[in-house]
């Protein structure tokens, strides 16, 4: 899903966040909104590294120990459709609600899921 859309993501494993190629580029402005909404001193100035620092860049993405992706919605339709494709996932948004959210995530059970959630 989020690769036939072209949503940058980022994985949450047991041993750190991953970062999906282009994260950081199409991430910073949405760190910007994100840190404006949150009331941040400086939320102008705010990237990804800022509020991501351990984030780990460039590696495989294809892991064992993971349990969530979080993705940039380019739309809220974004979120809606990743509940209709994937129903067995637990999925949520953050900052914000509804069709203002900035990220869409879903909670990974098993890893043969989170393999077709990625190359779909």
């Amino acid at each position: 899903m989020v690769k036939s859309r072209h949503l940058e993501f980022y994985l949450e494993s047991n041993n750190g966040l991953f970062a999906s190629e282009n994260f950081e580029e199409r991430g910073n402005p949405v760190i910007k909104e994100y840190c404006k909404r949150k009331g941040k001193d400086h939320a102008e100035e705010m990237t990804v590294r800022d509020i991501f620092p351990e984030m780990i860049y460039g590696v495989e993405l294809y892991r064992d120990d993971l349990h969530k992706v979080s993705f940039i919605l380019e739309s809220y339709q974004d979120h809606l459709d990743s509940i209709g494709e994937f129903p067995d996932l637990k999925p949520g948004t953050w900052s914000g609600k509804g069709e203002i959210a900035l990220f869409g995530d879903l909670g990974v059970k098993t890893l043969p899921k989170l393999i077709r959630l990625i190359n779909y």
